[in-house]
């Protein structure tokens, strides 16, 4: 991909036909009931013990001590935690108390919206700029 042959290739409408065929079909997988088998507790499970624990770990960011289940709107008497798919579980959301945002008043504080870190934080960037993630612009 990182060569003008293939960025052509990546052009191309019949490629582009292809792949958007592809990546709408994960899509319809992803948000399907069929996705949700990720999430079990077992070893390999998104909710086994140092899955939340490290999700948990993360979103408290050394300075809280909640449990996954303290942190986000689950129900963690239902199958998956009531977690329907992966998109679902994907995009779940935090209890507002648990995860105060500094600044909210101020728009030059960019605040992470999700357990992740920030990769680099660049100040006076362009309308139209490079960007990378995952090593590809």
């Amino acid at each position: 991909m990182g060569t003008p042959s293939g960025f052509a290739f990546f052009l191309n409408p019949d490629v582009k036909k292809v792949l958007k065929k592809t990546l709408n079909s994960w899509a319809e997988f992803l948000g399907s009931t069929d996705s949700a088998y990720v999430l079990g507790d077992d070893s390999n499970g998104w909710f086994s013990k140092h899955g939340t624990d490290d999700l948990a770990m993360t979103a408290n960011f050394g300075q809280t001590d909640y449990s996954f289940d303290e942190l986000f709107k689950c129900d963690p008497s239902e199958r998956y935690k009531g977690f329907t798919s992966w998109d679902n579980f994907f995009t779940r959301a935090m209890h507002e108390d648990k995860r105060p945002i500094a600044s909210p008043d101020d728009d030059t504080v960019i605040a992470d919206c999700c357990e992740s870190k920030p990769y680099k934080v660049a100040r006076n960037i362009k309308a139209r700029d490079t960007f990378w993630a995952k090593g590809q612009p």
